[in-house]
């Protein structure tokens, strides 16, 4: 390759990067003011976007009659004005939708337009989509329910606002957060789904089952479960390989599942350095970052939850301190001593393992929304591997978005708010398709954007294994923020596994003391 040539690549990456960065994934910690469109639009619609470096999007409706307005442009950097990315084509509607669409106006009695609001923190890119699937409802349901989604910022600031308003008496109608806040809301901010998923028609089979599952929780009351949100996706680890180093120095791509336990992980790991040849050519078998992946990394290879430990959700009694607690911290000592990992900052692991120019690495086990990133990058091919679960007692760690419902408003607002949210969780596809999580709603697999994307699909195949959520306590950022920085501290020398251990565990203790009894 020449070097102008080089020098283009780069250029790109720089720009794949900067809106890589924007998506901001699950957690929401990037916010962007989102883009706006506006467009008069009738059902059924199919919107083509255009995308430039600029990040123009210009909305057309491929049918008569449609207008649309100027296209809105989204703030990022300016990039050089010499390059351009692809052009791509984004559906926001269902091949059912007009059933859909025709079920769901079966159940609006009343006349005249009902106006809901919903409340995320949805930044980057996560929050685009958003933008164009609530504009795609409002236009199919126009004159009857209109949506106004407002992004409160960090989620932190989300979860401050909720509770705020649920005091205030001033809430939002629906509103969308983590399964790990259920214990935050549950019962207060948050009401059972109970009479939506009888009422419409949803069921346990339609969705990811252990998903739908965890989202019944107990009546402090009278103990009895109810199903206290929608799911909407998941966004479990898996494992990235860059193709060309693994074909270039023979390593094999493992099968779906192949990797049942930390130490077959070990020993792939061990393998691709001998072929890497990693002393002489400097590229590592696996990089991890420094940031707080490495918690959620942790928490996908302990065999259960050691924060719950041999307690109870509402009284967690941690084992961080055990057998199964210190060989984790271990895992990490053994990779770092037999060279194996390699610890760079996230935007430099984007560089090492879709260029290998600087800090170069085979994989990275990480989350579903760095193919945001990683497809923006001209000729970068990899492999997603599905790690653990089945019949393996480890599971990947895993988050998602829920959606859940106030019952704060009107009766009108209340019904328009289920029709919503209802329509949402269906739409898992283009969702899942553009924002890159997987949908929870299986019926969003088959949607042909989602379906055709083989990385997507190899996320779903993770999702068919299994993965394992954050224990569902208002403390686990926390302590996850404790045990992140213990590991860092096993990888870099400063620690024993054992001291790690011990540290995670006495800290943990602290930090739900004030939870004990409540």
């Amino acid at each position: 390759m020449s070097q102008k040539a080089k020098t283009m690549t780069v250029v790109l990456v720089v720009i794949a990067l900067v809106i890589g960065i924007l998506v901001g994934f699950a957690v929401g910690k990037v916010g962007v003011a989102p883009t706006t469109i506006t467009q008069t639009i009738t059902q059924p619609v199919t919107y083509t976007i255009t995308y430039t470096t600029e990040r123009t999007v210009i909305s057309t409706v491929m049918m008569s009659p449609a207008t649309t307005t100027s296209p809105a442009t989204s703030p990022t950097t300016s990039p050089s004005p010499t390059t351009t990315s692809p052009v791509q084509q984004y559906v926001w509607t269902l091949p059912n939708e007009n059933e859909i669409v025709a079920d769901l106006s079966k159940r609006i009695t009343w006349s005249g337009e009902v106006t809901i609001e919903m409340w995320d923190g949805l930044g980057g890119g996560d929050g685009w989509v958003m933008d164009h699937l609530v504009d795609t409802f409002n236009s199919l349901f126009a004159g009857k329910i209109k949506v106004v989604r407002v992004m409160q910022g960090a989620w932190s600031d989300v979860y401050s606002k909720l509770l705020a308003g649920y005091k205030a008496g001033v809430q939002p109608d629906v509103f969308i957060v983590h399964p790990t806040e259920i214990p935050i809301f549950a019962y207060t901010v948050m009401q059972p789904v109970d009479n939506v998923i009888k009422n419409f028609g949803l069921s346990r089979d339609q969705y990811i089952e252990w998903y739908w599952d965890m989202l019944w929780w107990p009546d402090p009351k009278t103990g009895e479960k109810h199903m206290m949100a929608l799911p909407l996706d998941i966004h479990p680890y898996a494992m990235y390989i860059n193709l060309d180093l693994a074909e270039k120095y023979g390593i094999p791509i493992p099968k779906p599942g192949e990797i049942k336990t930390p130490d077959d992980l070990l020993n792939w790991l061990r393998l691709a350095k001998q072929k890497l040849q990693t002393e002489k050519t400097g590229i590592y078998p696996m990089g991890i970052e420094t940031g707080a992946g490495n918690f959620w990394f942790w928490w996908s290879l302990t065999p259960r939850d050691l924060v719950v430990g041999d307690g109870t959700v509402t009284n967690p009694k941690p084992a961080i301190n055990s057998t199964d607690g210190i060989n984790t911290f271990k895992w990490f000592k053994i990779a770092a001593d037999e060279g194996l990992i390699v610890v760079h900052p996230w935007n430099e692991l984007i560089y090492g393992l879709a260029m290998n120019t600087t800090h170069p690495v085979l994989s990275w086990v990480h989350g579903p929304w760095a193919q945001a990133t990683f497809d923006l990058i001209p000729g970068f091919r990899y492999a997603v591997v599905a790690l653990f679960g089945g019949d393996s007692p480890y599971k990947v760690w895993t988050s998602g978005h829920i959606i859940g419902l106030t019952y704060g408003n009107t009766p009108e607002r209340q019904k328009a708010a289920e029709i919503f949210a209802v329509w949402l969780s269906k739409h898992g596809g283009p969702w899942g398709a553009y924002a890159g999580h997987i949908p929870a709603y299986k019926e969003g697999w088959k949607f042909p954007p989602y379906a055709n994307n083989p990385h997507r699909m190899q996320f779903v195949e993770q999702a068919k294994l299994g993965a394992k959520f954050l224990t569902l306590h208002p403390a686990i950022w926390e302590i996850g923020d404790h045990i992140n920085a213990h590991v860092l501290n096993v990888v870099n020398g400063q620690e024993t596994p054992e001291e790690a251990a011990q540290k995670s565990e006495q800290e943990a203790l602290a930090i739900l003391a004030p939870y004990a009894g409540g």
